[in-house]
């Protein structure tokens, strides 16, 4: 039995030559899509070689091919050696110009492309971009393992609208592009991952995906010329409509998209996978904000409780100080009652002496004043007895002047002026005595309103230095601070 004659299990169960990883649903899987290029000259280009080995059973199964190329990032495949004069290694990133040179050189187009290598959803979508070009029209491009674009470690996840898998989803959508009913280019619908990756696909590249095909963690691009891509003309055949006439009619004519630019699903620029993360996005930093909010408030509320009862434990300490110092104030106040009581006594007992020393004092001056008043009565009395007395001899005089007037001969002017001197004298003489009495009489009751203005300046006086610390006492017991409300 040849080898051309095996199919892909056969062969990889009769390998034996450099080791090869495959899924097994992928042996029958490619039996079924290559049956009808196995045998043609071929050009094939496998990303992710590994050890090599299943470069050397594309060998034996396309034996017909003209090139086989691999690509693999890992420096110890520059050791593999191959004895299929056919089989070329780059080893390069797959993702460099340089590597896209080196890989050119071997052949300008393929016809079949595996893309077998890291995995990432980011290397498989950058290599369909760089290398889909490069496929011949009819050919196939294949990317393996995509159970991983599910994985968070690949880049991926279920929803995620930038693995590999939902790109290759896009271009599902791709290939019907003539009945979105919108106007948009095919190359709208991938903009959001074209961005992300930093990728270009032409809408005429787009274009020649003719079909996609999904199998168990595989994904299968088939090209070809845009025009076989599209829907056609309806092909009606037969002559009986027993049920329905319409399709007769129908015959020959092209597929009519209603439009849809009032359809919110079809006119919205993003996905709902692509919002979904990016609600996703806002909700975690709004859940992250509510979380930080909510420790905030929870610190603030414990520093506040803190506070509080910080502040409840200085209220009670401050009114505890406070109602030791009014007690201490009550007893100084009590203290201070007493000994106000016992220097009121004492003043008031010494006003009472001083009173009646004062009285006593008053009253000596009183009769002093009355002894003086007496005296100068009697003083006044006895002048006055004087000048009657004097007046008397006064007429007595002038009577005998009179007498004498009349017998001897004398200078009657001369006496006249005489007499008049000494009563002029005597009546000075009096006034004098008279004003001094009088002057003696205002000292003595100037002396009196003295005595009465040092009594009553006394009595003030005492008072006030006897008052004066009850009014103090007083206006602090006004200005006490009351007890602080307890706000709880």
């Amino acid at each position: 039995m040849t080898e051309n004659s095996l199919n892909l299990r056969e062969l990889y169960a009769t390998h034996s030559g450099k080791i090869s990883d495959k899924w097994s649903i992928y042996l029958d899987i490619y039996d079924r899509l290559f049956q009808l290029i196995r045998f043609n000259n071929i050009q094939l280009l496998e990303i992710g070689i590994q050890n090599g080995g299943s470069l050397e059973i594309w060998g034996k199964y396309f034996s017909s091919a003209s090139h086989l190329v691999g690509c693999d990032i890992n420096q110890l495949c520059a050791t593999l050696n191959f004895d299929d004069p056919r089989i070329s290694v780059i080893v390069e990133d797959a993702n460099t110009d340089l590597s896209e040179q080196k890989i050119l050189s071997h052949s300008r187009k393929f016809d079949l492309i595996i893309d077998d290598g890291s995995h990432q959803s980011s290397d498989i979508i950058k290599s369909f971009s760089r290398y889909f070009p490069h496929l011949n029209l009819g050919g196939l491009y294949v990317a393996e393992d995509l159970h991983c674009s599910y994985w968070q470690e690949f880049q991926g996840g279920l929803h995620d609208p930038h693995s590999s898998i939902s790109f290759f989803k896009l271009l599902a959508d791709v290939v019907n592009h003539q009945h979105w009913g919108i106007e948009s280019p095919r190359s709208e619908l991938i903009y959001s991952i074209s961005k992300k990756y930093n990728f270009e696909l032409s809408e005429d590249l787009l274009a020649s995906i003719h079909s996609i095909e999904f199998f168990n963690s595989m994904c299968v691009v088939r090209k070809a010329a845009a025009a076989s891509n599209v829907l056609g003309e309806r092909v009606i055949a037969g002559k009986l409509a027993l049920v329905d006439a319409e399709p007769v009619h129908l015959n020959g004519t092209s597929n009519h998209t209603p439009t849809q630019t009032s359809n919110p699903w079809a006119i919205q620029g993003i996905s709902p996978d692509e919002k979904l993360p990016n609600n996703q996005v806002v909700l975690i930093n709004l859940t992250q904000q509510f979380r930080s909010l909510e420790t905030q408030v929870l610190k603030a509320h414990q520093s506040a409780t803190q506070s509080e009862q910080t502040q409840r434990d200085q209220l009670a300490q401050a009114r505890q100080q406070i109602e030791t110092q009014l007690q201490q104030l009550a007893e100084r106040e009590k203290a201070f009652g007493q000994q106000l009581q016992a220097l009121q006594e004492a003043h008031e007992q010494r006003i009472n002496e001083q009173g009646q020393e004062l009285a006593q004092r008053e009253q000596t001056q009183r009769d002093q004043l009355a002894q003086a008043r007496q005296q100068v009565e009697a003083q006044l009395q006895h002048q006055a007895e004087r000048e009657k007395a004097f007046g008397l001899q006064l007429e007595d005089l002038r009577d005998t002047h009179a007498l004498r007037y009349g017998i001897q001969n004398i200078n009657h002017e001369q006496c006249v002026q005489t007499l008049n001197a000494k009563i002029v004298f005597q009546e000075n003489q009096l006034k004098t005595q008279t004003q001094q009495l009088k002057d003696k009489t205002n000292e003595q009751f100037l002396a009196l309103d003295k005595l009465r203005f040092e009594i009553n300046n006394m009595h003030g006086n005492w008072t006030w230095r006897f008052t004066a610390p009850l009014r103090i006492l007083s206006a602090l017991i006004a200005k006490k601070i009351a007890p602080p409300h307890d706000a709880s």
